[in-house]
């Protein structure tokens, strides 16, 4: 991806829903820890395009639409304060690994539409190039 596409008005933009949602995890859990947001969850400390309360009302206009489920929700909760994604080859994380990738597929879509993730180049064209 190229620099351009990572970057809007100077700002850089998360390159997935998932990294866009572990940092906003972070910020939240220092929030309730009441610690001031840290400066170097954000790759360099760079400007981000969006606050965690933006991601939060992505997840919240997905789920009133139905594009996300509670389970989806609390999995996104459980992994976020992990700061970690669910894992399919661990021992009871393969159902949780089906939720946070629906929960990211629809996540991720919301956010690239509103210019916080980058969009994605379709692997078929990433094939191609040299």
């Amino acid at each position: 991806m190229s620099a351009a596409a990572q970057t809007r008005r100077g700002v850089r933009l998360f390159r997935s829903a998932e990294a866009a949602w572990l940092w906003c995890a972070a910020q939240l859990i220092a929030r309730r820890d009441g610690r001031p947001p840290r400066a170097d969850l954000g790759e360099g400390g760079v400007e981000r395009p969006c606050t965690p309360d933006d991601i939060l009302n992505q997840l919240d206009r997905l789920h009133r639409a139905g594009r996300l489920t509670l389970d989806q929700a609390r999995v996104l909760r459980r992994y976020g304060d992990a700061q970690r994604s669910p894992s399919p080859a661990m021992l009871g994380e393969e159902k949780d690994w089906r939720a946070w990738r629906a929960a990211m597929a629809a996540l991720g879509e919301a956010l690239v539409a509103r210019g916080i993730v980058a969009p994605q180049r379709p692997r078929e064209a990433a094939w191609g190039r040299r």
